[in-house]
């Protein structure tokens, strides 16, 4: 008995050793991200561009968004080309102006390529925004990281820049614009790019499927396309005019709230539409899926019948005794997970988010991050039982942005044998959809050279003349007194932004009353003029931009 102690204790100073004799346990995971992958000797040289992309996320919402696309530098470059894998552009789906051989998409095209290739990625462009590529996750050089301002400047309207490195890490990761982060990848500028380890060690064995999940959000009021195509409006480099010297940069309030809910960039129901996307299996499969968060929301993946096994994060794999079982996997935004499940359970299984407000289109159920998980034979099983229909939302009507408004008056003010004050006079002019209006400029000018020097009019006291414009519910917007050959610019704002003059100016007539305490004989000139917006894009930006009012079934 009193050897027990010393056995005991023996065992359990060997348990630290274990993992040295190859048993496979946690304690020989040797995995360190990117180390000792070896350069391949081939190169992937792509070229890159963006594009505008029309897409109908679902029923009734038609978007305007921006897309990546890639085609292999070389079109005979067999290697380069099999990096590319697209995705199925649905029925409203259209890249616009892209060039042939080109793939376009929204999420933008997957890139697969392998550990210890030599990346290289010419990226130009003609598209009105500048715009960068930053390779998430992936160990490049600092020069070649795609920050704007920090590692290069933002690629503009006809400019380019060639991206080069060693894809050194291995696993699930991404790429995106990182210019205004928070509008350019709303608009669909981001990708999933997969890293094909050099050595399947640490891979999951036994993978027959794999599929791709990419979560995104985008928001409605920014997104919709209501009115005409973008417009690209002249301006500075971020792509939004430069009001009076205030520096060019998408307003924080621009992007809004998330309210559009994507996997693989579209909504239930066209998730089922989208091959990629609605998950077809076979009894006895073992499936892998590449789960990726593009979006500014935290998601959570939950398949209906089965559990997920996480087997790496971020892209790199997880230690045998480390990987862990679940049905709901909690994503956070540019967080990455693959998971592998064993398809035993057959029938048509719902897979989505279980944050429950994200399976919503415009508010409304059933929409938004859902698609199926189906075996095979229950395909035409999946719609077999009765249900609310899924959900749509049209936008109501077009926005019909008004002509600019130029208009001007001349009030003649008493004659030469006037002998009191005169009675004052009124003239007015229409202001349309207040959203909408870039600027506006209202001037009164008292013309001195109609002002008697003598006779039966007494000589006039120059302040006594008096203009005063009302809005439409009747409140003073402006009055002023006016004095000779001086223009007095009562509501000019032109080159300002409209927050500054414009908040709270309500559509209908503004009516000026031009009135004098004393008899004169005098002309006022009246100027106005409205520049309304050109395009439903510049009023959107505008309008978010500068605080201005809403306009009824604009926001």
């Amino acid at each position: 008995m009193a050897r027990l102690p010393l056995t005991a204790f023996v065992l359990l100073a060997l348990v630290p050793l274990s993992g040295c004799f190859g048993s496979g346990g946690a304690e020989s995971f040797d995995f360190v991200p990117g180390e000792g992958a070896k350069p391949t000797g081939r190169t992937v040289h792509l070229k890159a561009t963006v594009v505008d992309y029309d897409s109908e996320i679902y029923p009734g919402l038609n978007t305007y968004l921006w897309a990546f696309c890639f085609a292999p530098a070389n079109p005979a470059d067999e290697y380069s080309a099999r990096t590319i894998e697209g995705w199925t552009p649905l029925a409203g789906d259209k890249a616009v102006g892209a060039s042939e051989g080109f793939k376009c998409s929204v999420p933008g095209p997957t890139l697969r390529v392998k550990q210890g290739d030599t990346i290289k990625v010419d990226f130009s462009h003609t598209h009105f925004h500048p715009h960068t590529i930053h390779w998430h996750g992936q160990f490049v050089p600092w020069d070649h990281d795609g920050g704007p301002g920090v590692s290069q400047d933002s690629v503009e309207s006809g400019g380019a820049y060639s991206y080069q490195f060693v894809a050194k890490k291995a696993g699930t990761l991404w790429y995106h614009c990182h210019v205004d982060t928070q509008t350019h990848v709303m608009q669909g500028l981001y990708g999933m790019m997969i890293v094909e380890p050099q050595s399947d060690k640490h891979e999951p064995k036994g993978v027959d499927k794999e599929f791709k999940l990419v979560f995104s959000t985008m928001n409605r009021n920014m997104v919709e396309a209501a009115g005409p195509r973008h417009s690209h409006p002249p301006g500075c480099a971020s792509g939004f005019p430069d009001y009076n010297g205030v520096p060019c940069e998408n307003p924080p309030s621009l992007a809004g709230e998330p309210d559009v809910f994507l996997l693989n960039g579209h909504s239930y129901p066209y998730t089922m539409d989208q091959q990629e996307t609605l998950l077809v299996v076979d009894p006895g499969d073992k499936i892998r899926i590449r789960v990726m968060n593009a979006g500014e929301t935290v998601e959570e993946l939950h398949p209906h019948g089965h559990d997920m096994q996480v087997v790496a994060v971020d892209g790199n794999p997880l230690a045998p005794s480390a990987r862990y079982w679940v049905d709901v996997l909690k994503v956070g935004p540019a967080e990455r997970y693959d998971v592998v499940m064993t398809m035993d359970n057959p029938g048509p299984w719902m897979i989505h988010t279980h944050v429950a407000s994200h399976e919503t289109n415009c508010g409304k159920s059933p929409g938004g991050m859902h698609t199926m998980l189906v075996y095979r034979d229950f395909l035409d099983k999946m719609h077999q039982f009765r249900a609310e229909q899924p959900a749509t939302c049209a936008f109501g009507e077009e926005l019909q942005l008004p002509s600019d408004l130029v208009n001007q008056t001349t009030v003649h003010i008493g004659n030469a044998n006037q002998a009191q004050a005169f009675t004052p006079k009124t003239w007015s002019f229409l202001l349309k959809l207040p959203c909408a209006v870039r600027a506006i400029t209202f001037r009164a000018d008292l013309d001195s050279t109609s002002l008697p020097s003598a006779g039966p009019v007494p000589q006039p006291d120059l302040t006594t003349v008096s203009v005063e414009l009302k809005d439409p519910l009747g409140a003073a917007a402006f009055s002023k007194t006016l004095t000779p050959a001086s223009p007095e610019g009562l509501y000019h704002v032109e080159g300002k932004p409209l927050g500054e003059a414009l908040n709270g100016m309500v559509a209908g007539n503004y009516t000026v009353t031009v009135a004098s305490t004393q008899a004169m004989q005098a002309e006022v000139d009246l100027f106005a003029h409205i520049d309304y917006y050109e395009s439903f894009e510049q009023t959107k930006i505008g309008h978010l931009k500068n605080g201005t009012p809403g306009c009824e079934g604009f926001t």
